[in-house]
């Protein structure tokens, strides 16, 4: 198996900020008002959750608290893009409605990505419907134009992976992609690292187009080559996210939910998956559990 930065992070740390986190989802869902910010903490929470419970080897856990973010990311993009009233039920029986919100900002194209990796890795397919009634005139991207151009080209195509997959989309993001570019060769402040991470998936995108084209062999050659990507950005010590801590503490350089869905999917497909790494937990990639 190979090192991964977070091993090295003392199991002790990871469940008392798991504990943390717990003690915010329940004060969140005991709170007797909620807003549209309540839900968006609410969701990312539970997914820093999950993470924690897959990397503390709690399956359940895991499954459970992935099943919640997903709830929450789903009512928060509903009442982000539609006109409509959302209603948000918890486990207690406690349930919020929310009223319309007239939206100028628009919805952040990272959350939609976000929402797609969990209904794929939850295998619900409600979770793609819903994606599709999203338009992407609703969408923000960053400021950095060669960013916002990979996001918009890479969410163009997970929108067809929904209904009929077009690969001319996946390359027109690989096009942009290069493996031969290094963290170091991009401007890097706390704003842009959420995206930096996409300048990484050269790789990853290759994988996805292995599975399309039935190529196995490529495909865990891709995924290796996708694993040491993701371990590479998420291993930095240097870089500091805003906060001031570095990403190598960042939950989601953990368990990787792009490479994770990628693998459901091939797992789906039958496909022999090749790999020994915590990044990507199988019981996440077999769904026997969900």
């Amino acid at each position: 198996m190979q090192e991964i930065m977070r091993h090295t992070i003392d199991r002790r740390v990871i469940r008392e900020w798991n504990l943390i986190r717990k003690d915010r989802l329940t004060k969140l869902e005991e709170k007797y008002e909620w807003d549209v910010k309540n839900i968006d903490l609410y969701a990312k929470t539970a997914l820093e959750v999950a993470i924690y419970s897959a990397v503390l080897d709690d399956e359940n856990a895991c499954i459970k608290y992935l099943q919640r973010s997903k709830q929450a990311y789903m009512a928060y993009l509903e009442l982000m893009a539609f006109d409509r009233v959302v209603t948000l039920e918890f486990d207690n029986n406690i349930s919020y409605s929310f009223a319309p919100i007239f939206n100028q900002k628009g919805i952040k194209a990272s959350l939609w990505l976000r929402l797609y990796y969990l209904g794929i890795i939850l295998r619900d397919k409600a979770v793609g419907k819903f994606l599709l009634t999203i338009p992407m005139r609703k969408f923000v991207y960053p400021p950095t134009e060669e960013i916002s151009i990979l996001l918009k080209n890479y969410i163009s195509f997970s929108y067809s992976f929904l209904e009929k997959p077009d690969l001319s989309k996946l390359e027109a993001c690989y096009k942009i992609t290069d493996e031969n570019k290094t963290i170091s060769s991009y401007k890097i402040t706390p704003e842009n690292i959420p995206y930096l991470s996409l300048f990484m998936m050269n790789h990853e995108l290759l994988a996805l187009k292995s599975i399309l084209e039935n190529d196995v062999d490529s495909f865990n050659d891709a995924l290796e080559k996708s694993l040491k990507d993701h371990r590479a950005f998420w291993s930095q010590k240097r870089i500091l996210r805003a906060g001031g801590d570095p990403v190598c503490m960042d939950s989601n350089g953990f368990v990787s939910l792009p490479l994770t869905a990628i693998c459901a999917i091939a797992y789906d497909k039958n496909f022999p998956i090749d790999h020994d790494c915590a990044y990507i937990p199988e019981f996440l990639i077999t769904g026997e559990d969900l």
